[in-house]
């Protein structure tokens, strides 16, 4: 018997396709179909000795995601599209040549074996690029199995199937139907001005002939009459929701006809997705968009992470696990949000994301997850059976956690009056805190910044000339730029974020702001040209130092402003009419010439390619070295208990042919680190209790400030630590079956470290040598 239930879960009355009632559904019309029914279905077996044997098998039964109650199965007739070769075309091949014996044409009049294969040439030949690239072998994979697409469904809503069809026509009433019916058929195609292959019959021996009519148009009320008088109905079933989402690139532009909006978007340039839908959709805008236009829908598509809960499971409103944005905006601003979504949008990962009640009496945060254990807890209490793990939609009301409160509050999910009574609860995530953070960071960094700007002016500057410290941060910059273009040109978003932080915290805040902090409070002065491997032979410009100063950090804040602006852009568009009222000329004339008047959204953005006249590998190379020279100091201080406001006495070695350049910007490294005496020097032995570190290729010496037995003895430790770690290392990358299964990528990472953790040994050992000698 056919499994048909009715809105309780009991079998209904079972009506056959042809409108009668099924002879043997009677007896078990009204029956709970999961127990009686089925009982009753296998006594009746039994009865009639039907039933050989009864064996147990754990099987997973699908289940309703809305009514929760299982799928039953239903045998009947499906409509297809055949995605695979036509007959005659087999393998990969150029779209631009011809198939012979079969094939199907392209909305451009080009040939192409099958709609599968067409689509898959796209992606091998470049013109659709996915994003990352690992989800290409998920499109291409799938369409590879040339699998037919089911594309009806028996569903209410939908694009309806515009096929009619007329049943039981045996063979000899076709063939009188050259006097009736085909005259009918042609005179309704004449109408409608229909294909030759709009009307097709399909022989069948048990219930005769069935003939299919497929309408391109919507029918009138007229022609609905003449496909009654001609024994035609139309299909009930809709279009699968994947064929009517395929038509979107095209259909929403006023397809099939040739409209001007048609001309303008299609195609497009990049769709963003959702891993899952790869399959479903993406291939299938491309299968559609060959065929209907004869172009693909779009060059690029970009598969985005996936946001979870804190238990690993998707979002979604019936599970009550998501986080309403506008919660959020509310508890940490709309920028923090979309900083932050930015931040952990990473290319290897989803992200997991632990929600939390706000609790509206003392505002501290409640863990979802604490409160789903808590209601499973007090309902298995009550004695209540719980048949499926809750979801966060279960819980009405929740204790804060927190003992300073404990009081209650009520959900999103709770009625009206329980919401008056108890409070209602905000939901959002600590995860907003990272964004929270940086957007308070910029915003006081800002500040600072206008109260050092009052009069920066905007003239002509030799860069070649300009103190290390303005040279290297200008480079820095457009560094930054040109590599900020190229994670956005890629989707790499996070990685976007992480370089505009790094410029703005850890260069422009941690180092610039910090060692011009001197210059921008001190009268204006006249230093005299400095002259390196960067600056021309008849450079004799001298330029006043504040003022210098208070250029170069408003342009490089005019610079960050507009490259935070799309991820957060109402604080850079306040902080920008700020800084307009400040210095309201900004730039570099004739290096960068910039446009600031007016909203920030209006402004230009920084250029692909930066700014190359700013650019000098030699004093990023060399400010790198002083940063290394200066962390070491710090490290050693920290970790021996020392002040940061007590002068050092400190030797750095150098090699001998960065020598001369060390010690002509070593002021940088005295400052930042606060050095007393600062030694810099090519070779030296180790002072005795001097502190000591190797930092790529310098050696730091802190004086007074350690033990050596105390030394010796974590020298030792830390060397010990190193040895396991290269065994370790050494051992993964002896596994063959590691390197032959792991990505390039990775092996080469690990190679990489194994490298580094090697040269830390060398180190370690110079040191305890050092200490022991």
């Amino acid at each position: 018997m056919v499994n048909v239930l009715s809105a309780d879960g009991k079998v209904a009355r079972i009506i056959e396709p042809d409108g009668t009632t099924n002879p043997h559904s009677g007896e078990y019309e009204g029956l709970a179909f999961s127990s009686t029914g089925r009982d009753k279905v296998v006594a009746d077996l039994e009865a009639r000795g039907l039933l050989y044997e009864i064996e147990d098998h754990e099987v997973e039964i699908g289940h309703s995601d809305r009514s929760k109650l299982p799928i039953e199965p239903y045998l009947s007739d499906q409509w297809f599209v055949q995605t695979g070769d036509k007959e005659g075309t087999k393998g990969r091949r150029d779209e631009g040549t011809k198939t012979e014996g079969g094939g199907i044409t392209l909305g451009d009049g080009r040939m192409a074996p099958g709609l599968a294969q067409a689509a898959m040439e796209t992606v091998h030949d470049g013109r659709v690029r996915i994003f990352p690239q690992r989800y290409t072998k998920t499109y291409l994979d799938w369409l590879g199995e040339k699998r037919d697409w089911c594309i009806g469904r028996q569903l209410w809503w939908g694009h309806r199937i515009p096929i009619w069809t007329a049943t039981g026509v045996s063979p000899d009433e076709i063939a009188d139907s050259q006097d009736s019916r085909a005259r009918t058929y042609d005179a309704y195609s004449g109408r409608l001005n229909l294909k030759t292959d709009a009307l097709a019959i399909r022989p069948d021996s048990e219930t005769g002939d069935r003939v299919y009519l497929c309408l391109r148009d919507e029918p009138s009320d007229e022609d609905h009459k003449t496909l009654s008088e001609c024994g035609l109905q139309r299909d009930d079933d809709v279009l699968d929701t994947w064929f009517s989402s395929a038509l979107w690139p095209f259909s929403t532009q006023g397809w099939p006809g040739e409209t001007e909006s048609l001309k303008q978007y299609y195609p497009g340039t990049v769709l963003v997705t959702s891993r899952d839908i790869i399959t479903n959709w993406v291939a299938r805008m491309v299968m559609f968009g060959l065929y209907a236009i004869g172009k693909i829908p779009f060059d690029h598509v970009y598969v985005h992470p996936k946001i979870l809960d804190g238990r690993g499971e998707t979002m979604s409103k019936s599970k009550g696990n998501g986080v309403d944005p506008v919660d959020t905006i509310a508890t940490h601003g709309a920028d923090a949000m979309r900083y932050s979504l930015a931040d952990m949008t990473t290319e290897t990962q989803d992200i997991r994301m632990p929600v939390d009640y706000v609790c509206p009496h003392c505002g501290k945060l409640t863990d979802q997850a604490v409160a789903l254990k808590a209601e499973t807890q007090a309902r298995k209490s009550r004695g209540e059976r719980i048949e499926r793990g809750l979801q966060p939609a279960d819980c009405i009301r929740v204790k804060c956690s927190h003992r300073d409160c404990g009081k209650e509050f009520a959900t999103q999910w709770a009625e009206e009056p329980l919401k008056q009574e108890l409070g209602l609860a905000r939901e959002t995530s600590e995860k907003f805190d990272i964004g929270r953070n940086f957007c308070n960071k910029l915003w006081n960094a800002a500040r600072f910044a206008f109260m050092n700007l009052e009069g920066a002016p905007h003239e002509t500057l030799d860069v070649a000339a300009l103190p290390p410290e303005d040279r290297w941060i200008l480079a820095r910059l457009s560094q930054s730029i040109r590599r900020y273009h190229q994670y956005i040109g890629n989707y790499q978003f996070s990685a976007s974020v992480k370089e505009l932080r790094d410029f703005f915290w850890d260069s422009l805040c941690d180092w610039y702001i910090e060692l011009t902090k001197p210059r921008m409070s001190a009268e204006p002065q006249v230093f005299p040209a400095r002259r390196d491997a960067d600056a021309p032979a008849d450079n004799d410009n001298h330029q006043t130092d504040s003022a210098t100063a208070k250029q170069v950090l408003a342009f490089c804040l005019d610079q960050v402003l507009r490259l935070f602006h799309p991820t957060i852009p109402f604080i850079t568009e306040q902080l920008w009419q700020q800084l307009n009222g400040i210095a309201p000329k900004r730039g570099l004339p004739g290096i960068a010439d910039l446009k600031t008047d007016g909203q920030l959204i209006h402004a230009p953005f920084p250029p692909v390619e930066g700014y190359p006249d700013l650019e000098s590998e030699s004093i990023i190379a060399t400010f790198a070295e002083l940063q290394d020279a200066t962390r070491g100091v710090r490290d050693l201080r920290a970790s021996c208990g020392v002040s940061p406001k007590e002068k050092l006495a400190v030797t750095v070695v150098v090699p001998g042919d960065h020598l001369e350049s060390f010690r002509t910007h070593a002021h940088i490294v005295r400052h930042m680190a606060n050095i007393g005496e600062l030694n810099v020097v090519s070779d030296a032995k180790r002072p005795r209790n001097a502190g000591s570190m190797a930092v790529h290729n310098l050696r730091i010496y802190v004086h007074d400030i350690s033990d050596d037995d105390a030394e010796r003895t974590r020298t030792a430790k830390a060397l010990e630590t190193v040895e396991r770690q290269i065994a370790g290392k050494e051992a993964k990358l002896a596994n063959a079956k590691f390197v032959a299964n792991a990505k390039p990528e990775v092996v080469e990472a690990e190679r990489q470290r194994l490298a580094a953790i090697i040269t830390q040994r060398k180190g370690l050992r110079e040191h305890l040598a050092e200490l022991e000698g």
